[in-house]
This record gives C-alpha cells, structure tokens and sequence, in this order.
C-alpha cells in the first residue's frame, strides 16, 4: 500500500495562482449569465461531509455558537441561461475565525473551534435558491510572503449542469488585492466571487446576496 505524503498549501495553490483565470474566468454567455469564475478546491476539501444543516454557527448538541462574526448569505444557483437549477447540490467549506479548517492536514497551529462545523452540503429550492448561516473565516498564511484573505470554498453540482467550483471573497478586504487567486481573476469578473453585506435579518445578522452561475452543455475540465 503506498502511502500519499502531505502536500502543502502552498504548492497546491501556488501552481494555480497563476492559471486559475486561463481555466474559466468569465466565460460569457449571449443569454446574458456569466459564468462564476473558477476557484481552485484548495487541499482542505472535506474528508466526509454528511451535514445538512444551513446553520454552520452551531453544533447539533452544543449550546454556545462559532466565534467570530456571524453572516447570513442567501444566493441563487442558475444556468448560463439565466433558469434557476433546482435541486442543485452545493458543498461548502471554510476555515474557521481564526484560520483554522476542520481537516486533519490543515498545518496552521490556530485553535480549532469546537462549536463551528467547518462544512455544509446544501440543495437548492425550486426556485434555485439556498441560504447559508455562517461566520467570516479568518485570513492564514500560506507561507511567509503570501496570507490568504478570507474565504469561502463552494463547490456546485446541478442536476442539468456541468459542476463549479469556486471561492467567494468579502469586498473590502484589504488581503483580496494581495492574493495571487483573487487577481488571477481579470477585473471585471471579481465583483462575480465576492459579496458586499448591505442588508440585515430581521435578527440584525449581516446578509449578502451570492449568485453562482453554471455552464450548460457537457462537462467543463475542472
């Protein structure tokens, strides 16, 4: 049995800086739906993920939440005709506010929070739709001359469509114009992997609108 040795973070995303915006970065579509910029998966992707929860910000059986600011995004999953993909699976993970992923590879000494999941699997409603509660991950290094701004990782699976996967950014960060991912994203396609949080819940919780859009036709080589 051979045995796969560690790879670091920084070889794995260090390599597609540079290509990421090559592979997709805003594949237009004449129906008038761009397509969401590719984003790396990163070396972090869940090891299982069997959490159907919206809310990562607590844990079944816990009673205190996730540390950190607590977010709201709602979103739309739709094809590269603009029709919403109904039943869409989305996979969803980040790192938690100080940093940290829930991975057993994840080398960063930060502490773990042992009341935020780390991941979720979501499906869209009829209308495409989904929403997510949780908190903005904190920014880690990648070694000494590259921080990774905060992030989070969605991966899409439509039923009718090729998958995406990408990252989505907070605008404002002043981390998002030093990443070698974020840039590799030509300008005018970044607004379409970040989210602006103008709106509050009725609970006063900050939320963000984060659309994805899918490509139509056979599988894209991602």
């Amino acid at each position: 049995m051979s045995i796969r040795k560690p790879v670091s973070r920084r070889k794995l995303l260090g390599g597609v800086a540079a290509s990421a915006g090559a592979l997709m970065a805003a594949k237009t579509v004449s129906a008038a739906c761009t397509i969401t910029p590719y984003q790396v998966n990163g070396p972090f992707f869940p090891m299982a993920i069997n959490d159907y929860d919206w809310d990562m910000t607590q844990v079944p059986g816990r009673r205190d939440r996730a540390e950190g600011q607590i977010v709201e995004i709602t979103g739309r999953i739709l094809n590269a005709n603009c029709e919403p993909e109904k039943g869409a699976l989305i996979d969803i993970w980040q790192a938690n506010a100080a940093g940290r992923y829930l991975h057993p590879r994840d080398p960063n000494p930060a502490a773990l929070d042992p009341n935020f999941e780390g991941y979720a699997r979501l499906y869209t409603a009829e209308d495409g739709v989904y929403r997510l509660r949780t908190i903005i991950p904190g920014a880690y290094p990648v070694g000494p001359d590259w921080i990774r701004p905060p992030h989070i990782h969605f991966k899409v699976h439509p039923a009718t469509a090729p998958s995406i996967t990408t990252q989505m950014y907070f605008a404002g960060n002043e981390l998002n114009e030093k990443d070698g991912l974020y840039m590799s994203v030509p300008e005018e396609a970044r607004s379409l992997i970040t989210i602006d949080f103008s709106n509050k819940t009725a609970d006063g919780i900050p939320q963000g609108a984060f659309d994805l859009h899918v490509d139509v036709g056979p599988p894209l080589p991602i």
